[in-house]
């Protein structure tokens, strides 16, 4: 039997469901057909804006080799990556096949061949040989896909990473570059983490602190090398300025501490530690250190030699320069014409050998810091006054004319520095200026700053020569060092010390028609809130005038009524007197015995023990026995007590200050002996010399050569002023003042001391005895020694 099918209306006998299967396939395929050339395009737009190659093809098996088939998807845009010289019928796949570097496509085609052996992805980098002869560097991601046994289905993207290798390699030089660097470094550097923690060292660090840099990778910087100050006490971290660069961000920087070596000595470094920071946070520090212990060994050697010059060569000029002087004043007799201008020949010399030994120690202390600024508030127009009165002889001698217009500006300066930058100038234009002609200073206010301006009319500076005047041992001309006289530091000097107050100075000139030099400094506001403070004691340089106010006589002052003490102390202290008070009599014994007075001003009325029995008892005791006692009391001398021998004088209330200061004055003045001046001198002809000059007012002189000796002769002298050197035998002069400290007499005994050696501040506070007076050997001559000296010790015990 036949079976008979049904055929449908179009005559195809395969049933319905067939047909709408076949139907979703048909579409289906058009669909991922749509979809694979939307890939493909999109792919495409890939290649073209991001500098990539994209590619597909598969890998066969044949005979145990791989045949690969390779399409670039888009070779526009591959050879926008890297061009390729494509040759007729071949396409950009097989022409890039041959451009990758032998070495490169051996590596590749093992490890495709490795990944068709199980794994799914693998990356590489390789590079091409472009087209214009560059060497391209490509990164390749590639995955791999098995169909069956035997074909893979390959899809590789690779990008351009040319640039990335070319940052690398110049990277990884720069990293040689500074390896290199930090290992050919002679300082020592060190870097921390956040807590402190080493991270690097180069060898020159580990070589100075005796480790291997191993060993302190990871070590705690502080505890292992900075937990201990120089002086062996411990340093707390938190007071570390290289802790402090890590919490605040900021560079410190250190001059004078240690570090600590692995076998347990330390040595004295200078370091600066600067932190590093990431996206605004601090993530450690950079520490560059350098042992500076043989540069401190070399200062104080130098400091020792700078000394020694100072003694040695101030010592025996001052001597000289001393002794020419007298034999010029004619104290000694006069000489003939001729020997007379041998004498001023002499003294002319000496006066310039002793201007260059102080232009060189200056020059060099200025320049190393040595020498501290004793800045305070100063009236400009003060001290230029008096530097024209310091050089207005010899602008006298030479007939220039001085013309001065200066504003009075307050400045913040060293006066005695600022005096000697002044002198200097109006010197060297005194000097260079014709007879006849004049100087003009003028001095301005002008937006904050002073402005000085010291102007000649001399031959006038080439304009080659405006900067390099102000270097060391340089002048305009070889021979006015001869002709003018000179070192050629003096504005070396000048430069330096405005640059130390913040300020400039230079030079401007027209040949023929003058110069004028230009200094600039910070002027003070009107309230600056920066103190003057006391007026200290200065160096020669200055020439202090001695101040009566504070250079007078010791007075104790004993009364029970506060309102006279008071009133009293004013009127003496105003007058010069240095004024002691006691309120009682017990009091006015125990201050006699402890600061020695010159004169005691006694009361006679006052509760408990009266002046009588006061005086009674310092009578009786040898510390205070000789010091003259005045009467100052509402009662008169009557009767016996008028007779009294041991009553110096008497004064009566109510107070008058007229017969009060002739009493004293009578009383100081009338000690019966010459004043006396114990010289502690170790060179025979300078002291001789100043002797000579003391003799000539009335002076009585007793000379110490040795600390020892000074000591001594001054416990046995009582003197009413020490003339002091430092450099002795047997004791310098700091361990006689330390000693006249300890005396009760002598404690406030005026001194002057005198020495070649420059005086910090320092050293001027462990020299203060009573009122001390601090000139400098060679920087003052001996008639001005003389005259200050001389003046000071009038100011104590009037000469007759």
């Amino acid at each position: 039997m036949t079976d008979i099918g049904v055929r449908n209306q179009t005559g195809d006998p395969r049933p319905d469901s067939y047909r709408a299967d076949l139907q979703r396939v048909q579409e289906e395929l058009r669909f991922q057909k749509e979809l694979f050339e939307h890939q493909r395009e999109a792919l495409r737009n890939v290649a073209t804006h991001t500098r990539c190659i994209l590619w597909q093809g598969t890998a066969q098996e044949r005979d145990g080799a791989l045949a690969w088939n390779i399409q670039v998807i888009d070779e526009e845009a591959a050879q926008r990556v890297i061009p390729l010289v494509i040759a007729p019928g071949q396409t950009y796949a097989q022409a890039w096949s041959t451009s990758i570097r032998p070495k490169d496509r051996e590596r590749l085609t093992n490890l495709v061949a490795r990944v068709t052996s199980g794994a799914s992805t693998y990356s590489d980098e390789f590079a091409c040989m472009g087209a214009d002869g560059r060497v391209y560097w490509l990164s390749e991601l590639l995955h791999v896909e098995l169909l069956r046994p035997g074909l893979w289905r390959l899809f590789g993207i690779c990008a351009d990473v040319t640039q990335r290798r070319k940052d690398e390699q110049a990277l990884a030089r720069l990293s040689l570059q500074y390896e290199v660097i930090l290992n050919a470094a002679g300082d020592g550097i060190t870097g921390v983490d956040a807590n402190q923690r080493i991270s690097f060292m180069n060898p020159a660090a580990a070589r100075m602190l005796g480790y291997e840099i191993a060993e302190l990778h990871g070590q705690d910087l502080h505890a292992t090398i900075h937990h201990t100050r120089a002086d062996g006490s411990s340093y707390p971290v938190d007071q570390c300025p290289i802790y402090r660069a890590l919490q605040d961000g900021e560079v410190h920087h250190a001059s004078n501490e240690v570090f600590w070596r692995k076998d347990g000595n330390s040595f004295v470094v200078e370091y600066t530690c600067t932190p590093i920071r990431e996206q605004n946070q601090i993530v450690g520090a950079v520490v560059a250190f350098h042992d500076v212990t043989e540069r401190r060994m070399i200062d104080r050697m130098k400091d020792e030699f700078i000394s020694v010059v100072s003694h040695e060569l101030r010592t025996p000029l001052t001597s000289i320069r001393g002794s020419l002087g007298l034999l010029a004043s004619g104290v000694l007799g006069s000489l003939p014409e001729q020997g007379q201008r041998m004498l001023e020949i002499a003294v002319n010399n000496t006066d310039r050998l002793v201007r260059l030994i102080n232009d060189i120690l200056d020059i060099e202390r200025i320049e190393s810091g040595k020498v501290a600024m004793e800045k305070k508030t100063c009236d400009s127009a003060e001290l230029i006054q008096q530097a024209v009165e310091l050089v207005q002889s010899i602008a006298q001698e030479s007939e220039i004319r001085l013309t001065v217009s200066a504003d009075s500006v307050q400045i913040w300066a060293d006066p005695d520095r600022f005096v000697q930058v002044m002198t200097n100038l109006l010197s060297n234009a005194i000097k260079f200026s014709p007879p006849g002609s004049k100087v003009t200073i003028r001095a301005q206010h002008e937006r904050n700053e002073l402005q000085i301006q010291v102007k000649d009319q001399g031959r006038g500076i080439p304009s080659d020569k405006l900067e390099a005047i102000f270097g060391r041992f340089q002048q305009v001309d070889a021979s006015d060092s001869r002709e003018k006289g000179g070192t050629g530091l003096g504005l070396a000097i000048c430069r330096s010390i405005i640059q130390q107050h913040g300020g400039r100075i230079w030079a401007e000139s027209t040949l023929g028609s003058g110069s004028t030099f230009f200094v600039v400094l910070p002027a003070l506001a009107e309230a600056s809130g920066k103190e003057s403070g006391l007026d200290r004691d200065r160096s020669a340089g200055g020439f202090p005038r001695p101040n009566a106010k504070s250079a007078g006589s010791a007075v104790l002052l004993c009364d029970d009524d506060p309102a006279i003490l008071e009133v009293v102390k004013a009127l003496l202290e105003n007058r010069g007197y240095r004024v002691i008070l006691a309120d009682s009599g017990p009091a006015a014994i125990r201050e006699a015995a402890r600061h020695c007075p010159s004169v005691i001003l006694l009361d006679l009325v006052m509760p408990g023990m009266d002046g009588w029995e006061t005086m009674a008892i310092l009578k009786q005791q040898p510390e205070t026995k000789d010091i003259p006692v005045i009467i100052f009391s509402v009662l008169s001398p009557t009767g016996v007590n008028a007779e009294r021998t041991d009553v110096a004088d008497w004064v009566v209330k109510p107070l008058d200050e007229t017969p009060l200061f002739r009493a004293l004055e009578r009383v100081l003045g009338s000690s019966g002996r010459a004043p006396r001046v114990v010289i502690v001198e170790d060179d025979l002809d300078l002291a001789n010399v100043l002797m000579a000059m003391f003799q000539r007012h009335g002076i009585e002189t007793i000379h110490a050569t040795t600390g020892r000796e000074a000591i001594r002769l001054s416990q046995e002298a009582d003197p009413d002023l020490v003339v002091l050197d430092l450099i002795l035998p047997n004791g310098d002069g700091f361990s006689v003042v330390n000693w006249l400290r300890q005396h009760n007499r002598l404690h406030s005994t005026p001194l002057v001391v005198y020495t070649a050696r420059d005086l910090d501040e320092a050293d001027r506070e462990r020299l203060r005895l009573g009122y001390t007076l601090f000139l400098t050997k060679g920087r003052i001559s001996p008639d001005q020694f003389e005259q200050y000296v001389v003046g000071l010790l009038n100011q104590f015990v009037p000469l007759h």
